[in-house]
């Protein structure tokens, strides 16, 4: 039996009653087949101007040569904790890889376990053809009780061969690196000159601080040492009022004596 995958494209409601859209290819069983034929560039004798033979072998068929381009494909699937199963992912056609498995449950070994989230897994590949053959098969074994997989994307990207007719392509592509370049560096510039701008600015305020708390210690330390100097003023005249009137006292006993006799 050859089951397909589905297109599913699912509208769901957020809290505030905005829809999501959440697009992909799924499917419910195991033996569902997704076949995928992703354009991957002129074979590399083409880009030299040499014939390649036509071969229409297996899914991606295509121009193939002699040599081959090294790249890498990138799958996006989604991994759940209810109800996943599991892929084989196979190359075909214009492009080879080594066959890989991919297990969409999530269970105790991740760190969020109870969410879904769509994750990514990259292969290295060798591309001889304009056309890369992707096959996902979903497989009669699960973790979970269930066999849902569901595809998000599958991209290939592959190293440029260079080539005599792809030189307005290079300059194009090289100016558009120069500008690339160019605006980081602004950006960049930009962002070190605001951030230099502010530590001035900081340190202007830090500076500006400090000598109005150093202003306030002075003026408190100056109060402080006012109220000691007229404390100890006061405390000297009390002395001294003190010591006249005992002397005072001293003084007239004599007196008060002599009278007295």
């Amino acid at each position: 039996m050859l089951a397909h995958f589905i297109l599913a494209r699912v509208l769901t409601l957020t809290q505030d009653n905005c829809t999501k859209s959440k697009p992909g290819l799924t499917s419910f069983v195991t033996g569902a087949k997704l076949l995928l034929e992703l354009p991957a560039g002129a074979p590399p004798t083409q880009a030299l101007g040499g014939g390649g033979s036509t071969g229409g072998g297996g899914v991606g068929g295509g121009d193939s040569g002699g040599g081959g381009r090294s790249g890498q494909i990138v799958i996006s699937y989604l991994s759940s904790y209810v109800g996943m199963g599991a892929a084989r992912v196979a190359c075909h056609g214009g492009c080879a890889c080594e066959p890989f498995e991919l297990d969409a449950h999530r269970d105790a070994r991740h760190s969020q376990q109870q969410v879904s989230v769509f994750v990514t897994h990259t292969v290295p590949a060798q591309f001889h053809g304009r056309t890369c053959g992707i096959e996902v098969e979903v497989l009669n074994i699960t973790r979970s009780g269930g066999f849902k997989f569901k595809v998000k994307a599958v991209t290939v990207h592959w190293d440029r061969e260079e080539a005599p007719g792809d030189a307005d392509a290079a300059a194009r592509t090289e100016a558009c690196r120069q500008v690339k370049t160019e605006g980081l560096q602004e950006e960049a510039a930009k962002k070190e000159a605001a951030k230099k701008e502010a530590d001035e600015k900081k340190a202007a305020e830090d500076k500006k601080k400090t000598e109005k708390e150093a202003e306030k210690e002075a003026s408190e330390k100056e109060e402080a040492s006012a109220k000691k100097a007229a404390k100890t003023s006061k405390k000297v005249a009390f002395h001294a009022r003190k010591a006249a009137i005992k002397d005072k006292k001293k003084a007239e006993k004599p007196a008060k004596a002599k009278e007295q006799s």
